[in-house]
């Protein structure tokens, strides 16, 4: 969901493999972890992340309804 981009941060892929470097014990890794659930657990956050990705599938769906209309040059255009 939301936090693929979060958990590269970590280089995790899942939650899994994010719950394997917390279970290292290291504790920066531990705290840093733990900062990363209190955010995505923030109402505040998640609309923030649903917005952007709002904002980059609206941004994906004029670029392919340009191509579609064969335009171009698409830098004439005001998208945002």
């Amino acid at each position: 969901m939301y936090s693929t981009n979060w958990l590269s941060l970590f280089k995790a892929d899942t939650e899994e493999e994010l719950e394997k470097i917390k279970g290292m014990e290291a504790p920066v890794m531990s705290q840093a972890i733990n900062a990363y659930y209190t955010i995505m657990a923030s109402s505040e956050f998640r609309e923030k992340e649903r917005l952007r990705e709002k904002a980059r599938h609206d941004e994906a769906q004029a670029l392919f309804h340009t191509k579609s209309l064969n335009i171009a040059d698409v830098s004439n255009l005001n998208l945002i």
